[in-house]
Order: C-alpha cells, then structure tokens, then sequence
C-alpha cells in the first residue's frame, strides 16, 4: 500500500476522484459513490477532516491510520 496526504476531493458523477500527494508527486484514487460514502461518514465520526488525512491506498482499498482500527475501506 501506498501513503499519501489527501489534498482535494472532486465529485465527478459516479465516481469521486481523491486527489493525494506523496513524496512522487501527485496521485489519484476513484471511489464509487455508495463506498466513498461510507469512508466521509466513518472519518467524519471520528472527528477527523479529509483535507490533510494521511491515507494508506492502493486500487481496490484505503485505509485510514489515525482511525487506528486497521479497517480497510473498498473503493468499489
């Protein structure tokens, strides 16, 4: 898995693009709307902002360590 820190999130219909930054650059991860809803609640519970969250990703997953219960949130 990949870390980066979420910078922007644009909704694009079906799919809502994270835009995250590491130490290569910038780098994008797609969710499905219905998913992507499940992580904004989840890290909104938490009393946590997504601008600025360090992430860990890859294609099919991400996982939020300052939620510190290794849940794995799929992105599809």
């Amino acid at each position: 898995m990949q870390t980066g820190q979420i910078i922007r999130i644009i909704n694009q219909g079906p799919k809502v693009q994270i835009l995250c930054a590491d130490e290569r650059g910038l780098l994008s991860v797609y969710f499905d709307n219905k998913p992507f809803s499940t992580f904004f609640k989840a890290v909104k519970r938490a009393g946590l902002r997504l601008n600025g969250l360090l992430i860990n990703f890859n294609r099919d997953a991400i996982r939020v360590p300052a939620l510190g219960n290794g849940k794995e949130y799929s992105t599809r």
